[in-house]
């Protein structure tokens, strides 16, 4: 919500591709900052460590950390305006309804192929939360976890290897993901006519 605020604010003082492509990566930087602000205070709350002493090393370490995810987004968009860059304007007038089965299926088999065969190339490096956990020391008092988890470091137990573990895991991941995604653009967005428009409420 904090992102999309500020993407809408942005948006309305700088207009046209460039300023959505502006408001887009500043959104990416706040919300990531916003989310460890967030974090902190979960963890003063929780009686973890201070508040003065857990935000300024949160915030710090995601500061950084949202520069690399506006880029991402920027670059996404930028790559989005050059291919399909109706997509990026909602005011001009619809279009016939195609179909995106292609597309889908392309997009899935990209995604399964990263998660497969690039995730177990991932950095093991600690994440922003373990890093302030390590340096403030308070890494050891995570707390048990109320249902089962499958194993850290996104690998799944029982298979006798690393690297296919976190293959395994990726991919098992990228398919829930897509399913929840799909099921709530199916609740979500409107269905449509044949020829673009929105389809009438049930009932009217």
């Amino acid at each position: 919500m904090g992102g999309w605020a500020i993407y809408h604010l942005v948006t309305r003082a700088v207009k046209g591709l460039f300023g959505r492509v502006l408001a887009a990566a500043f959104a990416a930087w706040c919300s990531t900052v916003i989310a460890s602000v967030a974090c902190a205070g979960e963890l003063a709350a929780s009686r973890t460590v201070r508040f003065s002493v857990v935000l300024p090393a949160m915030a710090g370490i995601h500061m950084l950390i949202g520069v690399g995810e506006a880029l991402i987004t920027a670059m996404v968009l930028v790559a989005i305006a050059r291919a399909r860059p109706e997509l990026l304007k909602p005011d001009v007038a619809a279009e016939p309804r195609r179909s995106y089965g292609a597309l889908v299926a392309y997009g899935g088999v990209i995604a399964l192929g990263l998660a497969l065969f690039a995730s177990p190339l991932a950095s093991r490096w600690p994440d922003g939360l373990d890093r302030t956990a390590e340096l403030l020391g308070f890494k050891g008092n995570a707390a048990v976890p109320l249902v089962p988890t499958p194993k850290a470091n996104d690998e799944l137990p029982g298979l006798g290897w690393g690297a296919l573990e976190t293959s395994v895991a990726g991919a098992a991941g990228t398919i829930v993901v897509f399913g929840l995604a799909w099921l709530l653009a199916r609740a979500l967005v409107p269905r449509t006519d044949r020829d673009g428009t929105a389809a009438p409420p049930a009932g009217s």
